[in-house]
């Protein structure tokens, strides 16, 4: 495990090596879609599995973008069931982009990025929003840990509203 001394989006992804956690603090620099972008930086292409309690319309329109240039080659969204009733505009967003997507009660935080040379997870508090708060967690490079959370995604998509 590795603690990130910096808040900056580039040193902690500079932490990140394989069978690595680095911990990570935003201090409100930063939001998950950015951290998302700068681990697509550093893997190049990859099939994304998220689960979020909140997004909003930025994020959606740039995962968006991110599907359409192929960078991420396959999308697989976890959203609350009350994504609509609070941010209509970003569920149909990820409707028209999503190769899987499905409305669940869920309060979990988690993205994988996963192509042939990375297993990335990203645990923590961050919902994908454009916000100033603080925000924690870790970034795990661990296929066994990436496996697990691809596991109960797939579980919650199956069983959630489309």
């Amino acid at each position: 495990s590795v603690m990130s001394e910096s808040s900056l989006l580039p040193d902690i992804m500079a932490q990140l090596k394989q069978n690595t956690c680095v911990f990570w603090v935003s201090n409100g620099e930063w939001s998950m879609h950015q951290m998302l972008m700068a681990i697509l930086d550093k893997t190049g292409s990859a099939k994304l599995w998220l689960s979020t309690y909140a997004m909003s319309e930025k994020p959606a329109r740039i995962i968006a973008q991110l599907k359409d240039e192929k960078v991420i080659t396959e999308l697989n969204v976890v959203l609350d069931n009350r994504v609509d009733v609070r941010t209509a505009g970003s569920l149909q967003i990820i409707k028209t982009i999503a190769d899987k997507y499905g409305l669940v009660d869920t309060h979990a935080k988690v993205s994988v990025v996963r192509n042939d040379d990375f297993d990335i997870a990203v645990v923590g508090s961050a919902n994908y929003t454009e916000n100033s708060r603080w925000e924690a967690g870790v970034i795990i490079w661990d296929k066994t840990i990436c496996d697990q959370h691809i596991v109960w995604i797939e579980k919650a998509l199956a069983n959630g509203i489309q």
